[in-house]
Order: structure tokens, then sequence, then C-alpha cells
């Protein structure tokens, strides 16, 4: 039995965040914070004055790229201080605007990790901005130098197709069925259960 405990819980943890498509170890999740906002964590090993973006697409398959996305990056100045900026995408061209996103006290930058942790609303709040869903989205990401608090062109970007930021999220209350969460975590990782198990 403790074997089935063990591939249960590092089933669970290997969806409770989504992944760059380069391997680079960075993750991305999304809880709710109250009906209209929710808190979004970025994480990853960067330098200092090195980014992480993360970007909400205009379409589910994040075909559209950089054009029109909602986008918000985050990085470690100099002096390993958590900072975050949030823009849109034009072409190959991010443009800061004025929005003010909080850092959480979950924030910081260790041993060449960040952790970036901010709220933001769920509806879209002005030109370039994109509402936040709780279901099937798609993201981009990118990663890069900031040089005087500006992010200079991605040095690796990737895009993330129908996915949901929100798939760590707890279910409010206990079902007697089962959440479809739930049942789909049970369906995805059955072979490797199985597999366990026998």
């Amino acid at each position: 039995m403790p074997m089935l405990s063990i591939a249960l819980l590092i089933a669970a943890q290997a969806v409770s965040a989504l992944s760059d498509t380069a391997g680079l170890g960075f993750s991305f999740t999304a809880t709710s914070s109250d009906a209209t906002s929710a808190t979004v964590c970025i994480s990853g090993k960067v330098a200092q004055n090195s980014y992480i973006g993360l970007g909400i697409a205009t379409t589910p398959s994040a075909g559209a790229g950089m054009s029109g996305a909602d986008i918000t990056i985050v990085y470690p100045d100099a002096a390993n201080a958590v900072k975050v900026i949030h823009g849109a995408g034009a072409g190959h061209v991010f443009t800061a605007d004025s929005s003010v996103l909080t850092l959480t006290s979950a924030s910081s930058y260790s041993n060449g990790v960040l952790n970036a942790c901010f709220t933001r609303p769920m509806a879209a709040s002005g030109a370039g901005s994109l509402a936040l869903v709780n279901g099937p989205a798609g993201y981009i990401w990118a990663t890069g130098a900031v040089s005087n608090g500006v992010p200079s062109q991605h040095a690796q970007k990737g895009s993330i197709a129908n996915a949901n930021l929100f798939a760590a999220q707890a279910p409010a209350a206990p079902s007697k069925t089962g959440s479809a969460a739930g049942n789909t975590l049970l369906s995805a990782f059955g072979l490797i259960l199985a597999a366990v198990v026998v």
C-alpha cells in the first residue's frame, strides 16, 4: 500500500503546475483569491536581472504567440529584490503598462531560485488586458535579460496550449462521486498506478 500512496503523491505533484516547454524548470500556478482576483505564482532558476514572463494568449491554442497577449514579467534585481512588470505584447515587442500588481509575502529570490507570487484581477481590466480564466486557455512564456528595469527581447520562449493554470486548485467541498479534476487525474495516471500495483 505505501507504493500506491507514493505513486499518488508523485502524480498529484506532477500535475500541480504548468511548466515551460523547454525543460528549464519554470513553473506556473494560480489560485482564486476571491471571486474577482487570483494569485499567480511563477518560479524557476534564473540569475539576477533575468526574467521569467508568463502571458495569457489571445487564443487557447496560443497560436498568435505574443501578439495581443497579456504579459507579466517577474525578475530578481541586483539586490535580490523581486520585481514585477505588467504589459502587453505587440508583435515581438513587450510594452509595459501602468498596472500595479501586488507581490505577496511568498515572493523571494534565494540561491538562484525565483519565487514570485502576485495578485491580479480575473477580468480584463483595460487596454492590453485579457481575462484570466479558471479553465482551458493558452499561455506563452519567455525568459531573457533585464537592463535598468527594462526587459530585453526573450532569449527563449514557448507556448502552452489548452491548459488550466488553476489545475492545482482543490475543490471547495468533497463530492461523493468525485470531481472532474480528480477523475481526470485518476484516468491520466491509471496506467502508472496499475504498473506500480502489479
